[in-house]
């Protein structure tokens, strides 16, 4: 009787087809703040090291997350009240560091900071880069090559550098203010040059440089968000964002100024703003500050929320797929129930029991 219920369920699974496969996304979602050990509750700047630490740049010294607990430290404090908004990482020890009261590097084995001198220029570091084993850092007075020996920068180049990003040719771009997006190489006399691309930016002050799963390049400017149209860019969402990210599915994320995390998506031709996360999600709880300052996307895929006031939040969206299957030789519908067993055999295929 067992073996004839379970051909007649072989037979009933091969005369099935698929009737649904969907998508739907489990959340989950986490919140620090100094209670958990971050130094200040106030996040600028995020980082994830060679290592796969992470780092939090916050208004009074740096914080750190090896998966488990939250470490801090907290900057002298002459310093206090200086927020790190650059955070990147010179060498296997040592991470760059921009404040607004000076730049400095931080040894991760010892712990300490120690100050960088760049003559004539009290600007906070923008971004870091290396070519050919020589190191570059920016700020928006100007390009500097990186003496670790002497501590020091020497000033090789006049432009005001924002961000940076590698296309997917493996092109290092940089963006300026007021002056769009340039591509860096080393001449033939191993100097620094600049080259503009994408000249319809030439007059916009460039925030982030990103590129979708498909290569589509991105840009967040002071006063829009950027798509290719046709054959050139375009500005598709107009508006001042604090931040923007790619997350692991391929979705423009933008950080805000009191809207907390807006997505962009697709109407037709046009492009609109929509709510990453829905209103009655937990993280909209009574220490909530929508005001974005970072938005980061760790190696995991997990987005990394630094707010103006209330800590961090971690958001980890992963896809779920499903698919159900109806039986193709009956005339209605299986009620609930119907199939009350499953098991599989030693050859894997699946069998059960019908009630």
């Amino acid at each position: 009787m067992q073996r004839r219920i379970v051909t007649c369920f072989y037979i009933f699974l091969l005369a099935c087809s698929i009737q649904l496969q969907a998508t739907n996304y489990f959340q989950k979602l986490s919140k620090f703040t100094t209670e958990h050990g971050i130094v200040n509750n106030t996040i600028y700047s995020i980082f994830q090291d060679s290592t796969g630490g992470m780092w939090f740049g916050t208004l009074e010294g740096l914080s750190s997350y090896n998966g488990v607990v939250f470490s801090s430290y907290p900057m002298s404090d002459s310093l206090m009240g200086y927020p790190i908004t650059l955070i990147d990482q010179i060498n296997k020890d040592q991470l760059l560091l921009g404040t607004s009261n000076g730049n400095y590097t931080f040894s991760m084995s010892s712990k300490q900071y120690q100050k960088i001198d760049v003559p004539g220029d009290f600007s906070m570091l923008t971004t870091l880069f290396k070519i050919l084993n020589r190191t570059y850092f920016c700020t928006k007075s100007g390009v500097y090559e990186f003496d670790d020996q002497n501590m020091s920068g020497l000033k090789v180049l006049d432009h005001s550098i924002t961000c940076k990003q590698l296309s997917p040719e493996g092109k290092l771009l940089l963006g300026e203010v007021g002056g769009g997006i340039w591509e860096v190489e080393l001449n033939s006399d191993s100097l620094l040059t600049l080259t503009r691309t994408y000249p319809e930016l030439q007059q916009e002050s460039v925030k982030a440089i990103s590129f979708l799963n498909e290569g589509e390049l991105v840009i967040l400017t002071e006063k829009a968000l950027w798509l290719m149209q046709g054959d050139k860019l375009a500005p598709v969402i107009e508006g001042s964002f604090s931040s923007m990210n790619i997350s692991q599915h391929n979705e423009i994320l933008l950080g805000t100024l009191g809207d907390f995390i807006q997505q962009v998506y697709k109407v037709g031709e046009s492009y609109a703003l929509k709510e990453y996360i829905n209103r009655d999600n937990e993280i909209f709880n009574d220490f909530y500050d929508a005001q974005i300052n970072v938005l980061f996307k760790d190696h995991s895929g997990a987005v990394w929320i630094g707010t103006n006031r209330a800590g961090l939040d971690r958001i980890d969206r992963k896809k779920i797929t499903y698919k159900k299957y109806k039986s193709d030789i009956q005339n209605q519908e299986p009620e609930a129930g119907y199939i009350n067993a499953l098991f599989q055999n030693d050859e894997g295929r699946v069998g059960g029991n019908f009630r």
